[in-house]
């Protein structure tokens, strides 16, 4: 999402629990692709073809004549990560009624 409520770029996700916000800033965010014509998956003999200056994503395409059709696999691998942890916003909030109640008790406690 870009420009909501203020911020300029959010990634939603349904990994991260009701209750809590993690939030880093755009540039504590790295990306580490595979590269799929990489000589690795070579060593296995499967050969991807990329196309582009960032190869992420690898596409091998082979006739199968025994089946009279084409088969094509694509590979892609992405992994995002905070470059640094103590750059993660790590907040938890509960329900807003209790939270008013906690408020007001330990008000009344001082008095």
């Amino acid at each position: 999402m870009k420009d909501f409520l203020g911020a300029d770029s959010m990634i939603l996700s349904s990994e991260i629990p009701q209750g809590k916000v993690l939030a880093t800033p755009s540039d504590n965010i790295d990306l580490y692709y595979i590269d799929p014509s990489d000589a690795d998956f070579q060593q296995l003999g499967l050969n991807y073809t990329v196309v582009g200056e960032t190869p992420l994503i690898g596409v091998h395409m082979e006739g199968n004549y025994g089946r009279v059709m084409g088969e094509t696999h694509a590979l892609m691998g992405m992994k995002l990560w905070a470059e640094y942890l103590d750059g993660i916003a790590n907040v938890s909030f509960g329900d807003v009624g209790s939270a008013a109640v906690r408020s007001a008790a330990r008000k009344s406690n001082q008095v």
